[in-house]
């Protein structure tokens, strides 16, 4: 008859530590973001889970191009690199961050450059769901002379996978 109460404690104890690691394993990590930006930023994801950005744009006022992809430009068989630099800078206002960011993109078919700045505001409503609204402004002839933007980035609070070597943070 005493062989009962051990196997209840030693079942309690045993459960106590699964419940204690799980709950260390449970903590999630923070979205981070990469937009808004004209450039593609290089962020990471945590390792092993899923974030989602998604946005939409609206754009006026563009005789550049109908369709963009990222680093070759293409017009009919003939194909051209497109180099651009961007200075970017984000400060954090209470619950709010500002961006601003000043970018130079050239203009292969046109033989020129495009100039302008980009503005926004975003504000993380949980540490892994933040949201951002914003406006871009060319400033040359040939930039796209207004775009509007909101969105958001939303990482997956459970990791999918185990990081390297089985690390889990």
């Amino acid at each position: 008859m005493k062989i009962v109460p051990i196997c209840l404690l030693c079942m309690l104890s045993a459960f106590a530590q699964l419940s204690s690691a799980q709950s260390e394993s449970t903590a999630v990590p923070e979205a981070n973001p990469g937009r808004p930006t004209v450039s593609t930023p290089a962020t990471l994801t945590p390792v092993g889970y899923l974030q989602f950005e998604n946005g939409a744009l609206f754009a006026e006022d563009s005789a550049e191009f109908s369709k963009r992809f990222g680093i070759e430009q293409v017009q009919g068989d003939v194909r051209r690199a497109q180099f651009g630099q961007t200075l970017s800078i984000s400060h954090s206002l209470g619950k709010f961050t500002i961006s601003g960011e000043v970018w130079h993109f050239s203009q292969p078919f046109e033989k020129g450059n495009t100039v302008g700045n980009l503005w926004a505001v975003s504000r993380a409503l949980r540490k892994n769901l933040v949201v951002d609204a914003g406006f871009n402004r060319g400033l040359t002839n040939t930039s796209t002379r207004w775009e509007a933007f909101v969105g958001f980035t939303y990482l997956l609070p459970h990791r999918l996978w185990a990081g390297p070597h089985g690390f889990q943070p």
